[in-house]
């Protein structure tokens, strides 16, 4: 009996035990992931680390910024009338010297609507084996090119009136490369190939000129020029057709974009207002266009910039609210990024870097 109740003893001092050293484990364990939990920023000296241009974004208002704080530039002269100023927050006053009329300003820029970046001068430029290099953009603080401050001339021409491109492949509008030159597989070869043999499709109709009155509209594919195929035809070869002297006849064979019924459209060539330069989506086919135009690939500014950096001193960081007055629609070398609606407003943040004196 004694060795049993001994025996026992043994076995619940040992159960004790297992309890015990179970007991120590997780009480160890507790301790442990106690702390290993992340402590707050504040509880060991520190602010989280996050950037303050996202979390601006986040927030309501220009540049983040309560309207109370929004501010306004001095009237100028924009495309030959009076603007009455840009809309900015200063995110940071700098330290530096103030920019004086003259002076060559170094500045960096981000272009955003909504969340999305449109154009910057920290994207940098294209170098040679996929290297880039951000490089700042450079203007004369106080001028305003001609080109923004005076009034558009406008063009008297005689003609139709058309913008053309080749017509996509396939109603899913794909893209066909257009550079044979280039090594390209046989399916891409075989698609130039069938590109080449599309009729031309209409960009638009300019404003006031003949084909518009005409009824040819944006997205129909032009057959023939007065009975000659446009099939496998540049938009070089379909301008020189277009062309002829003032009050003679033009006869232009369309079909609806998605197919439908070929319709004969007869067209007097005659005076009409080209307006301002404008971009033209046939213009150029094989090049970038847009943003990313020329050998280095830089963005391109909205012409506002030049408006922006009153009383701005080196160091300095501002928001402004760029209208489509003075966006990318101002400037007729540059076409809006394709994430930017029409008439959309959007924001720029300007960094001062410095000043170069006159």
């Amino acid at each position: 009996m004694s060795c049993l109740r001994g025996s026992a003893s043994q076995q619940e001092l040992a159960s004790a035990s297992r309890r015990s050293f179970l007991e120590q484990v997780l009480g160890a364990a507790t301790v442990i992931t106690t702390v290993t939990q992340p402590l707050p920023a504040n509880a060991v000296g520190f602010t989280k680390d996050m950037s303050k241009s996202r979390a601006r974004r986040g927030q309501a208002g220009l540049g983040g910024q309560d309207e109370s704080q929004v501010k306004k530039t001095s009237d100028f002269q924009w495309l030959g009338e009076p603007h009455d100023g840009l809309s900015y927050v200063d995110l940071e006053v700098g330290r530096g010297s103030e920019l004086k009329r003259g002076d060559t300003a170094v500045v960096h820029y981000d272009c955003r609507y909504r969340s999305v970046v449109l154009a910057s001068s920290r994207l940098g430029q294209l170098l040679g084996g996929n290297r880039s290099i951000a490089q700042p953009f450079e203007l004369v603080y106080g001028v305003v090119p001609n080109k923004f401050s005076a009034k558009p001339k406008r063009e008297k021409v005689v003609g139709v009136g058309l913008e053309l491109r080749p017509a996509a492949v396939s109603s899913e509008e794909s893209e066909v490369p257009l550079a044979l030159g280039t090594e390209a597989g046989s399916a891409e070869m075989a698609a130039a190939a069938e590109a080449a043999k599309q009729p031309l499709e209409v960009v638009r109709s300019l404003p006031g000129s003949p084909a518009e009155r005409g009824g040819v509209f944006p997205g129909e594919r032009l057959l023939s020029i007065d009975g000659e195929s446009t099939a496998g035809l540049d938009i070089y070869q379909a301008a020189r057709l277009l062309a002829g002297d003032e009050g003679t006849n033009v006869t232009l064979e369309v079909v609806p974009k998605g197919g439908g019924p070929t319709r004969s459209v007869t067209v007097t060539r005659s005076p009409f207002d080209k307006g301002p330069a404008t971009p033209s989506a046939a213009m150029d086919l094989t090049g970038g266009g847009g943003l990313f135009t020329g050998g280095e690939g830089a963005s391109k500014a909205p012409p506002a910039i030049y408006a922006s950096l009153e009383g701005m001193r080196v160091g300095g960081k501002r928001v402004i609210r760029i209208t489509p007055d003075v966006g990318y629609g101002a400037d007729p070398a540059s076409v809006a990024p394709g994430e930017l609606p029409a008439g959309a407003t959007f924001e720029m943040e300007i960094e001062l870097l410095d000043r170069k004196e006159a």
